[in-house]
């Protein structure tokens, strides 16, 4: 693990050796899907035993705090240098005075290594140590990582807390999950016809972007579409949702975009069903707010400054107690079948 972790620091040095980054990617995805095969297969050993999961994780957090009965588990994909981010989420939705007993999600922060500054590394080991909601992953805290940070992180949830939950929200550090809504929704089994599913806002039919900040090369995916998936900014899948998609990723090759390869590539492979939540739900972009739905039943905000963040907060706690025929009303289901009519229909147009 030291000669691996040491390669890729020096290549985080140098910048313009784009080749020799890619390729310790590269050997980082190879080592990562030959632990899941690896898992898929034998399903036994303790994370703490098995040493294709132990290479991996540098910390991990307080799994003691996950109550009897949570059925929510909810991991932040975090910047490493983040610390006021995840202050504020620790202060308003991760706060467990604000739950009720077992409805209280398990909340935990996901992070790489920071190796430009050793004095921010020194502060988030002390943040680890204080809090211990921390899982620190040996690989270099990059977005063209995200995929493989997500992917160690489900690894990660499905091994060490084995079945004592039923469900994974996958949100980011400068997001204002309305929580309540979320754990109502999920616990509300009839929304759903299937035990494996993905819920969160779904793009229909996404395209491929070739060059700015989410560009993909045609070699690392040709098409000029992805499936349909869910936005970064928060999603849901079952527990059983989520083995398949583990089991599925030796099968699929690597896409180092996390939202279209995990909640679409691996749901395809998989056959797992994706529902959407209303567009009006979701708060992605600044300005996003639609007027015709109220604050309280948005299903998150993204990207508030801390003055809206407490104000957002506030208004999500005053109405923390949701009639299940309300919230249906505001929530729009649409399955993979849904998908790929639509898609076929397109073609058919184009033609």
């Amino acid at each position: 693990m030291t000669i691996f972790r040491n390669e890729y620091f020096q290549s985080r040095h140098n910048t313009q050796n784009e080749k020799h980054m890619k390729a310790v990617q590269q050997k980082l995805v190879k080592e990562m899907t030959l632990m899941l095969s690896i898992s898929s297969s034998n399903r036994t050993p303790s994370l703490n035993t098995s040493q294709p999961y132990q290479r991996f994780y540098l910390t991990e957090p307080d799994i003691t705090k996950l109550m009897h009965g949570q059925s929510v588990v909810i991991f932040v994909q975090s910047g490493h240098l983040n610390t006021r981010n995840r202050q504020l989420i620790r202060q308003t939705w991760a706060n467990p005075h604000y739950y009720v007993n077992n409805e209280r999600p398990f909340v935990f922060f996901v992070s790489g290594q920071e190796t430009q500054c050793g004095c921010a590394h020194v502060k988030v080991m002390e943040e680890i140590s204080i809090n211990k909601d921390i899982l620190l992953l040996d690989i270099k805290d990059t977005y063209d990582n995200l995929t493989i940070k997500g992917i160690l992180t489900m690894a990660w949830i499905e091994r060490a807390l084995n079945n004592s939950y039923k469900y994974v929200i996958k949100t980011d550090d400068d997001v204002m999950l309305n929580t309540f809504r979320w754990i109502t929704v999920l616990n509300t089994q009839n929304f759903f016809n299937s035990p494996r599913f993905i819920v969160g806002y779904v793009w229909p039919k996404p395209i491929v972007k070739r060059t700015g900040r989410y560009k993909v090369s045609p070699a690392e995916y040709p098409g000029q579409y992805y499936p349909a998936f869910c936005t970064g900014s928060g999603y849901a899948m079952s527990r059983e949702a989520m083995a398949v998609i583990l089991k599925k990723v030796p099968n699929v090759p690597f896409l180092k975009r996390d939202d279209p390869f995990i909640t679409g590539l691996l749901a395809v492979e998989g056959k797992v069903p994706r529902y959407t939540f209303k567009r009006n739900t979701y708060v992605i972009y600044p300005g996003d707010f639609r007027g015709n739905v109220s604050w309280q039943e948005t299903m998150l905000v993204h990207g508030a400054n801390e003055s809206t963040w407490y104000k957002v907060w506030n208004m999500y706690v005053s109405s923390s107690r949701f009639d299940v025929n309300v919230i249906q009303t505001s929530v729009s289901f649409v399955t993979s079948e849904w998908f790929a009519k639509t898609k076929k229909t397109t073609r058919k147009r184009k033609v």
